[in-house]
């Protein structure tokens, strides 16, 4: 038998206790309908609370379905923003690789390295010796400018963070990259 989510069974319950709250007090009415009699202050009483609990459990089920469509509508928005923030930096990369002129091999060496992955195990996914693989990454590198893996992947990084740091820095687009330029020689 399939289980039930924990919010379905919430709603079931609720409903359950809105259908039992809702029937108790229809059935006390008809029963005061039926003999004529007027009600005393305990049963208004009783009648006012079992109502006042229908309504309330009807206003938190309409409250958690709205909250629910709320948080499904972010998500949403979130995975539309991860999803173009993942084309831009999948451009971004593109667009250094060309501008460094990148071959094939150190296109698939340069990524596999920015993924985490040691050249010995970049090594045996591509079907190479290690020393091939770390001639490959010591041309990335000079092509862009750096020497160890951690200011290459700074330079993607930067990309990111610019909007970061020149919204903290105060002033111009001048004032944040003499600050990024601060930062990367560690004056910052």
């Amino acid at each position: 038998m399939r289980r039930l989510k924990p919010r379905t069974m919430m709603r079931v319950m609720q409903m359950t206790c809105v259908t039992f709250f809702t029937l108790d007090v229809a059935y006390d009415m008809s029963e005061m309908a039926q003999t004529g009699t007027m009600p005393e202050a305990a049963e208004v009483l009783h009648m006012g609370f079992e109502s006042l609990a229908v309504g309330f459990l009807v206003f938190s089920l309409w409250m958690g379905l709205d909250y629910e469509r709320a948080l499904r509508s972010l998500g949403d928005d979130k995975d539309s923003t991860l999803s173009a923030l993942r084309a831009c930096f999948d451009d971004l990369i593109n667009a250094r690789f060309d501008q460094w002129s990148l071959s094939q091999a150190e296109r698939d060496v340069a990524l596999l390295a920015f993924r985490g992955l040691r050249i010995s195990e970049i090594a045996a996914l591509r079907g190479t010796r290690e020393g091939t693989v770390k001639a490959q990454m010591s041309s990335v590198f000079h092509k862009a400018g750096v020497t160890t893996r951690a200011e290459f992947l700074a330079l993607f990084m930067d990309e990111f963070l610019d909007f970061g740091v020149a919204s903290v820095a105060p002033g111009s687009d001048a004032e944040a990259d003499a600050f990024r330029a601060d930062a990367r020689s560690g004056r910052a």
